[in-house]
């Protein structure tokens, strides 16, 4: 994978292999959790025999799923697509604050949905982010509206923990939000003359007066 960034635009480039994306959604609002916490919480749900049951009858419209096949392929069927599931999850952690610096962490959460079909990612998505996930200790997770990231268009992080600006060789904006310019050549002078203009001025505007 090859990154090119200018001031303009950004371009990642990358070998033909379209998938869909492993990050699914955010999670926030459990009590005193970290990744472990998370993580089980998280895990313990999916293997929930409720959502497996849900999980089932979306799968089983999947235009892979061998309908015509006796219920041992079937059930291998199943049982292969939520192994992938679960083996696959994966949870980060986001260093959000509140206002005063009081700690609001978020919880992302990544997983492989096993198929081609964008109709069963989008609905099996939809499913695992509409899920409730709670914890008689850490107690209910809210699910985290999905705003990108104003530098790099991400959906994992907000703009103030961005870690492009801290790539070497970075085109865009800093964190802080100052914009640079080239410097000039020389003091631009405060009135300009032209050939065949006689008597007339043309007034530089004061921005320019004041580099």
């Amino acid at each position: 994978m090859k990154v090119w960034a200018t001031t303009d635009i950004t371009f990642e480039a990358f070998t033909f292999n379209p998938t869909f994306p492993l990050y699914l959604f955010g999670l926030s609002g459990l009590i005193d959790a970290e990744f472990p916490q998370a993580l089980h919480v998280v895990r313990s749900t999916w293997e929930s025999s409720q959502l497996y049951d849900e999980l089932s009858t979306t799968f089983a419209k999947d235009p892979d799923y061998p309908s015509d096949t006796a219920p041992t392929q079937q059930g291998a069927f199943m049982m292969s697509v939520f192994r992938t599931l679960i083996n696959t999850l994966a949870v980060t952690t986001v260093d959000n604050k509140l206002s005063g610096g009081i700690p609001a962490p978020r919880f992302n959460v990544f997983a492989r949905i096993p198929t081609c079909s964008p109709e069963t990612w989008r609905n099996v998505r939809r499913i695992l982010e509409s899920t409730t996930y709670s914890s008689p200790v850490h107690g209910t997770a809210i699910p985290v509206a999905k705003r990108q990231c104003t530098y790099c268009k991400c959906l994992t992080h907000p703009r103030g923990l961005c870690p492009f600006p801290e790539v070497d060789s970075w085109k865009g904006p800093p964190l802080n939000g100052a914009q640079t310019f080239p410097e000039p050549a020389g003091p631009p002078p405060a009135m300009r003359t032209y050939p065949g203009r006689r008597n007339r001025r043309i007034v530089v505007p004061r921005r320019e007066l004041t580099h």
